[in-house]
Protein backbone atom coordinates (compact mmCIF):
# COMPACT_ATOMS: atom_id res chain seq x y z
CA UNK A 1 0.00 0.00 0.00
CA UNK A 2 1.02 3.66 -0.40
CA UNK A 3 0.64 6.65 1.93
CA UNK A 4 0.00 10.26 0.94
CA UNK A 5 2.74 12.81 1.48
CA UNK A 6 1.00 15.19 3.88
CA UNK A 7 -1.55 13.24 5.92
CA UNK A 8 -0.54 9.58 5.34
CA UNK A 9 -3.81 8.68 3.66
CA UNK A 10 -3.76 5.06 2.46
CA UNK A 11 -4.24 3.82 -1.08
CA UNK A 12 -3.44 0.47 -2.78
CA UNK A 13 -0.25 0.02 -4.79
CA UNK A 14 0.73 -2.45 -7.51
CA UNK A 15 1.22 -5.26 -5.03
CA UNK A 16 -2.40 -5.16 -3.96
CA UNK A 17 -3.63 -6.68 -7.29
CA UNK A 18 -6.61 -4.43 -7.67
CA UNK A 19 -5.42 -2.33 -10.59
CA UNK A 20 -8.65 -0.57 -11.50
CA UNK A 21 -9.61 0.14 -7.90
CA UNK A 22 -6.04 1.25 -7.23
CA UNK A 23 -6.36 3.98 -9.86
CA UNK A 24 -9.66 5.19 -8.47
CA UNK A 25 -8.47 5.25 -4.86
CA UNK A 26 -5.15 6.88 -5.77
CA UNK A 27 -7.02 9.71 -7.48
CA UNK A 28 -9.30 10.05 -4.48
CA UNK A 29 -6.31 10.01 -2.14
CA UNK A 30 -4.65 12.88 -3.98
CA UNK A 31 -7.78 15.02 -4.04
CA UNK A 32 -8.51 14.48 -0.34
CA UNK A 33 -4.87 15.11 0.60
CA UNK A 34 -4.82 18.36 -1.36
CA UNK A 35 -8.07 19.48 0.27
CA UNK A 36 -6.81 18.74 3.78
CA UNK A 37 -3.56 20.56 3.10
CA UNK A 38 -5.51 23.60 1.97
CA UNK A 39 -7.60 23.52 5.15
CA UNK A 40 -4.53 23.14 7.37
CA UNK A 41 -2.90 26.17 5.75
CA UNK A 42 -5.82 28.39 6.77
CA UNK A 43 -5.56 27.50 10.46
CA UNK A 44 -3.72 29.78 12.92
CA UNK A 45 -0.02 29.02 13.21
CA UNK A 46 1.39 27.15 16.17
CA UNK A 47 3.30 29.30 18.65
CA UNK A 48 7.09 29.00 18.64
CA UNK A 49 9.68 31.05 20.50
CA UNK A 50 12.52 31.05 17.96
CA UNK A 51 13.52 30.34 14.38
CA UNK A 52 15.09 27.08 15.58
CA UNK A 53 11.78 25.95 17.10
CA UNK A 54 9.97 26.87 13.90
CA UNK A 55 12.44 24.92 11.80
CA UNK A 56 12.13 21.91 14.11
CA UNK A 57 8.34 22.04 13.72
CA UNK A 58 8.59 22.34 9.94
CA UNK A 59 11.91 20.80 8.83
CA UNK A 60 10.66 20.71 5.22
CA UNK A 61 8.09 23.53 5.05
CA UNK A 62 5.62 23.89 2.21
CA UNK A 63 3.89 27.04 1.06
CA UNK A 64 1.18 28.08 3.49
CA UNK A 65 2.71 26.65 6.68
CA UNK A 66 2.25 29.18 9.49
CA UNK A 67 3.70 29.82 12.94
CA UNK A 68 3.25 32.57 15.51
CA UNK A 69 6.66 33.88 16.66
CA UNK A 70 6.23 34.77 20.33
CA UNK A 71 9.78 36.16 20.37
CA UNK A 72 8.95 38.66 17.61
CA UNK A 73 5.24 39.16 18.21
CA UNK A 74 3.89 38.31 14.75
CA UNK A 75 2.83 35.45 12.50
CA UNK A 76 5.14 34.02 9.86
CA UNK A 77 4.06 32.14 6.74
CA UNK A 78 6.27 30.05 4.47
CA UNK A 79 6.29 30.94 0.78
CA UNK A 80 7.91 28.78 -1.87
CA UNK A 81 10.03 30.22 -4.68
CA UNK A 82 8.09 32.56 -6.96
CA UNK A 83 7.41 31.32 -10.46
CA UNK A 84 5.05 33.26 -12.72
CA UNK A 85 3.67 30.03 -14.16
CA UNK A 86 3.84 27.39 -11.43
CA UNK A 87 3.82 29.46 -8.23
CA UNK A 88 2.65 33.05 -8.77
CA UNK A 89 1.86 33.32 -5.06
CA UNK A 90 5.44 32.54 -4.05
CA UNK A 91 8.29 34.82 -2.98
CA UNK A 92 11.88 35.54 -3.95
CA UNK A 93 13.74 34.16 -2.15
CA UNK A 94 11.62 31.33 -0.81
CA UNK A 95 11.33 31.39 2.96
CA UNK A 96 9.43 32.52 6.04
CA UNK A 97 7.88 35.99 5.92
CA UNK A 98 5.85 38.12 8.36
CA UNK A 99 2.48 37.53 6.72
CA UNK A 100 0.98 40.99 6.99
CA UNK A 101 4.09 42.80 5.80
CA UNK A 102 5.54 40.54 3.11
CA UNK A 103 4.40 42.80 0.28
CA UNK A 104 5.00 46.15 2.02
CA UNK A 105 8.40 46.16 3.66
CA UNK A 106 9.46 49.40 5.39
CA UNK A 107 11.63 51.63 3.23
CA UNK A 108 14.14 54.30 4.05
CA UNK A 109 17.27 56.16 3.01
CA UNK A 110 20.22 56.02 5.37
CA UNK A 111 23.36 57.94 4.45
CA UNK A 112 26.00 60.20 5.94
CA UNK A 113 28.86 59.84 8.37
CA UNK A 114 28.37 57.73 11.49
CA UNK A 115 27.61 59.48 14.78
CA UNK A 116 28.88 58.01 18.05
CA UNK A 117 26.07 56.38 20.00
CA UNK A 118 23.61 56.38 17.09
CA UNK A 119 23.19 52.92 15.56
CA UNK A 120 21.25 53.01 12.31
CA UNK A 121 21.25 50.72 9.26
CA UNK A 122 23.58 51.44 6.36
CA UNK A 123 20.95 50.47 3.77
CA UNK A 124 17.19 50.22 3.36
CA UNK A 125 15.47 47.38 5.26
CA UNK A 126 15.44 44.05 3.37
CA UNK A 127 12.43 42.68 1.53
CA UNK A 128 10.12 40.99 4.03
CA UNK A 129 11.13 43.17 6.97
CA UNK A 130 8.30 44.05 9.33
CA UNK A 131 7.77 47.53 10.72
CA UNK A 132 7.56 47.32 14.52
CA UNK A 133 6.31 50.05 16.85
CA UNK A 134 7.13 50.43 20.55
CA UNK A 135 5.88 53.18 22.84
CA UNK A 136 6.02 54.38 26.42
CA UNK A 137 6.26 57.23 28.94
CA UNK A 138 9.12 58.66 30.99
CA UNK A 139 8.98 61.05 33.95
CA UNK A 140 12.23 61.78 35.77
CA UNK A 141 14.76 64.42 36.80
CA UNK A 142 17.60 64.99 34.40
CA UNK A 143 21.23 64.82 35.42
CA UNK A 144 23.47 67.68 34.33
CA UNK A 145 26.61 66.99 32.32
CA UNK A 146 28.51 68.88 29.59
CA UNK A 147 25.99 71.70 29.90
CA UNK A 148 23.03 69.47 29.03
CA UNK A 149 20.24 67.73 30.95
CA UNK A 150 20.27 63.94 30.41
CA UNK A 151 17.25 61.71 31.00
CA UNK A 152 17.77 58.12 32.21
CA UNK A 153 18.30 55.54 29.47
CA UNK A 154 15.09 53.84 28.32
CA UNK A 155 15.48 50.13 27.61
CA UNK A 156 12.91 48.47 25.36
CA UNK A 157 11.15 45.48 27.00
CA UNK A 158 12.34 43.46 23.99
CA UNK A 159 14.95 44.76 21.52
CA UNK A 160 14.14 45.35 17.87
CA UNK A 161 15.35 42.35 15.85
CA UNK A 162 17.61 44.59 13.72
CA UNK A 163 17.51 48.37 14.18
CA UNK A 164 15.54 51.20 15.70
CA UNK A 165 15.00 53.58 12.77
CA UNK A 166 13.08 56.44 14.35
CA UNK A 167 11.98 58.15 17.57
CA UNK A 168 9.03 60.44 18.20
CA UNK A 169 8.95 62.44 21.45
CA UNK A 170 5.95 64.34 22.85
CA UNK A 171 7.06 66.58 25.78
CA UNK A 172 4.67 66.84 28.74
CA UNK A 173 4.47 69.58 31.36
CA UNK A 174 6.06 68.18 34.54
CA UNK A 175 6.12 70.03 37.84
CA UNK A 176 7.42 73.56 37.28
CA UNK A 177 9.44 72.61 34.17
CA UNK A 178 8.20 73.78 30.82
CA UNK A 179 8.76 71.83 27.62
CA UNK A 180 12.16 72.38 26.04
CA UNK A 181 14.08 71.44 22.94
CA UNK A 182 15.12 67.80 23.06
CA UNK A 183 17.68 65.72 21.18
CA UNK A 184 18.59 62.05 20.91
CA UNK A 185 21.82 61.26 22.75
CA UNK A 186 22.03 57.51 22.02
CA UNK A 187 19.83 55.00 20.22
CA UNK A 188 20.21 51.36 19.22
CA UNK A 189 17.97 48.33 18.85
CA UNK A 190 17.90 47.79 22.65
CA UNK A 191 17.59 51.29 24.19
CA UNK A 192 17.79 55.06 23.77
CA UNK A 193 18.44 58.21 25.80
CA UNK A 194 17.08 61.73 25.39
CA UNK A 195 18.86 64.93 26.41
CA UNK A 196 17.75 68.55 26.73
CA UNK A 197 20.55 70.76 25.33
CA UNK A 198 21.76 73.72 27.35
CA UNK A 199 19.77 72.89 30.48
CA UNK A 200 20.62 71.76 33.97
CA UNK A 201 18.85 69.51 36.43
CA UNK A 202 15.09 69.66 35.85
CA UNK A 203 11.96 67.58 36.08
CA UNK A 204 10.99 66.33 32.63
CA UNK A 205 8.32 64.05 31.17
CA UNK A 206 7.42 62.86 27.71
CA UNK A 207 5.61 60.22 25.71
CA UNK A 208 7.72 58.32 23.19
CA UNK A 209 7.26 56.07 20.18
CA UNK A 210 10.04 54.11 18.55
CA UNK A 211 9.94 52.57 15.08
CA UNK A 212 12.19 49.82 13.78
CA UNK A 213 12.40 46.40 12.23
Amino acid sequence: MANSANFALWSPDAGDRIDLLRTVLATMQTSVDTALLGISNTLPGKTVASAAARNALYPSPVQGNKVFRSDLGYEETYFGLFNATTNPGGATPAGWYPTAYRESAPTGTFSGAAITGIEIPSAAPPVGAQTIFKSGFQHAFTTSSFGNGYMPTITFPTPFPNFCTGLSITPIQAGTSTSALWATDTVNKANFRILFPGTGVAERAFLWQATGY
